[in-house]
């Protein structure tokens, strides 16, 4: 999920680097699969997951199903975004040697 955060942009990758990693690309130049937001999860074939992402001043917060995966406090971070994924600017769903689905998507202002 590519999306704005203050003056920049971030991705909220789930299945990256091989199909596990999950976490925020780019925090401070590093990728998901290597900084701190980053760590693994399963996915299987033809199931259906509810992503939540939750972006403010000063926090990036996401969720897979429920479980709480990313929680980064952005103030003083440098968010950027990998250049394969700047075309999905400035939100959109983007995906690499992987077919997925997307169903309704809700954006709200809290």
């Amino acid at each position: 999920i590519i999306f704005p955060v203050n003056d920049s942009f971030c991705s909220f990758v789930a299945g990256g680097w091989g199909g596990s990693v999950v976490g925020l690309s780019s925090v401070d130049d590093i990728y998901a699969a290597e900084n701190e937001t980053g760590t693994y999860a399963s996915f299987e074939e033809k199931k259906w997951y509810k992503f939540r992402l939750r972006v403010s001043e000063h926090a990036i917060t996401s969720w897979i199903d429920g479980k709480d995966y990313v929680n980064l406090k952005t103030k003083g971070r440098k968010l950027s975004l990998h250049p394969a994924v700047e075309p999905a600017k400035p939100f959109g769903v983007a995906c690499s040697a992987t077919v997925a689905e997307v169903s309704d998507i809700s954006i709200r202002l809290v």
